[in-house]
């Protein structure tokens, strides 16, 4: 349409053009008017729009659109200060060529089928949704792929500070071939489908979080690839969320900043969680009621429900549901495909038969099978927990007490990993109910 227009206006300004010189030179009106004038130019028009939008195809078929040497890594001098107040060592410039480096590991992880590459740099929220996103598509014989992929820029946006946590969300910006193709094709019949399909920009908000009250130190930066807490190597142990030097739990949120969220940029609003619900009466009693915390744990319970439905089994929800509620959690979602989240946003949090309950909205997108396109969808999952739960795991969460690994995908008792016992129900925040939006 753009393209359309911008010939539009030209044709407009050639025409014009003539008319002005054939006065301007005084020649004798042709008889007929401005039609001869409209009859000289529209082929030339024409030949012009006809050649501009060969030229504009090939370069959308075969592009890339963008090579960028190197990202842009910019920052809000005032939203830095919130940190910077109480972490005077805190450097936005290596913060953000940290998560450039994360953001490329991540699109390999993604790419390759590897989420086990970052799963210690990463909450436990984006690491199950990008796991078990994969193996659904897996399932289904899809795969994507994302070629002439260029991070264009990082930004901070915004930066939030609670009782608890310190929050930043950062603008990430970046082209790419994006496609879905079916497992199974030649390498030639994938390299044809990539070549014909136009790099894409798209746009994210990426938010980071760590314990209210840390200070940088040199050495123990965890997007980097060392241990926040002792500053031991962690590189290329990603499936492992205990460092093997210390025995903390690197993606915590406790020692280091950890991207807990990923949110479409047209679904962000910003300043959300900054004062707007007020959890400090359970707080006191009870680490794990933040909203960062109880939204990340939605995000995995939200993607555990999506794996249920699609297998039409509760296992996979069994260890993280409510025992009395299991059965009561429906699976009507069998034939949902292709399912995107926008974004996870607590809507509140009260006190109920001797439970904290937390309900969160989920903006999430998903195809039926008998659909070719996908549709907006909402739902609230409602979470509750004792107020005696209190685990350290944090954002980490749902992981072997032994190991760090991640807990089984069944019912199992025994790490996958380390082979050490682990719970049958987790002593964390529990699916109570997920219901549609009206």
């Amino acid at each position: 349409m753009k393209n359309i227009n911008s010939f539009l206006l030209f044709s407009i300004v050639y025409i014009s053009f003539i008319l002005l010189f054939n006065q301007t030179m005084g020649r004798k009106a042709i008889p007929g008017g401005m039609v001869p004038y409209l009859i000289i130019a529209l082929p030339i028009v024409l030949a012009s729009m006809g050649f501009y939008w060969l030229m504009n195809y090939i370069a959308y078929k075969k592009g890339p659109v963008k090579k960028i040497l190197d990202t842009a890594l910019e920052f809000e001098q005032a939203e830095v200060f919130k940190i910077k107040k109480n972490d005077n060592q805190f450097d936005p410039k290596e913060f953000l060529k940290g998560v450039k480096r994360l953001a490329t590991i991540l699109n390999q992880a993604w790419c390759e089928n590897k989420m086990d590459l970052v799963r210690n740099m990463v909450s436990a929220g984006i690491y199950n949704r990008f796991r078990i996103q994969l193996d659904l598509m897996l399932k289904d014989k899809t795969k994507n792929i994302m070629a002439d992929w260029v991070l264009s820029r990082l930004n901070i946006r915004s930066v939030e500070v609670d009782e608890v946590y310190e929050t930043i969300h950062l603008e990430l910006t970046a082209y790419a071939r994006d496609a879905n193709i079916t497992t199974g094709l030649s390498p030639e019949e994938e390299k044809n489908i990539i070549e014909n399909t136009p790099q894409t920009y798209y746009s994210e908000i990426w938010s980071f979080v760590r314990k209210k009250g840390l200070k940088t130190e040199q050495g123990k930066f965890l997007l980097s690839g060392n241990c926040p807490n002792c500053g031991g190597d962690i590189s290329g142990k990603g499936q492992l969320s205990k460092c093997g030097y210390c025995g903390s739990i690197v993606n915590s949120g406790e020692f280091d900043w950890v991207l807990a969220e990923i949110t479409q940029h047209e679904e962000w609003r910003p300043n959300l969680s900054s004062g707007s619900i007020d959890l400090s009466e359970f707080q006191a009693s009870n680490g794990l009621v933040s909203r960062q915390i109880i939204e990340d744990r939605a995000s995995v319970l939200f993607w555990r429900w999506i794996q249920a439905g699609y297998f039409n089994s509760r296992t996979y929800l069994s260890r993280e549901t409510e025992k009395e509620r299991l059965d009561t959690i429906a699976l009507n979602h069998s034939g949902v495909h292709d399912v995107a989240v926008g974004a996870v946003d607590l809507n509140g949090c009260q006190m109920e038969s001797g439970k904290i309950k937390a309900e969160v909205l989920i903006l999430w997108s998903g195809a039926d099978t008998n659909l070719s396109e996908s549709l907006h969808r909402e739902h609230y999952l409602t979470l509750a927990i004792q107020p005696s739960s209190n685990s350290k795991n944090g954002l980490s969460g749902n992981s072997c007490p032994n190991c760090g690994a991640p807990l089984p995908e069944s019912d199992s008792l025994n790490c996958d990993y380390c082979s050490a016992e682990v719970p049958a129900i987790t002593d964390d925040w529990l699916l109570s109910s997920i219901r549609e939006k009206n």
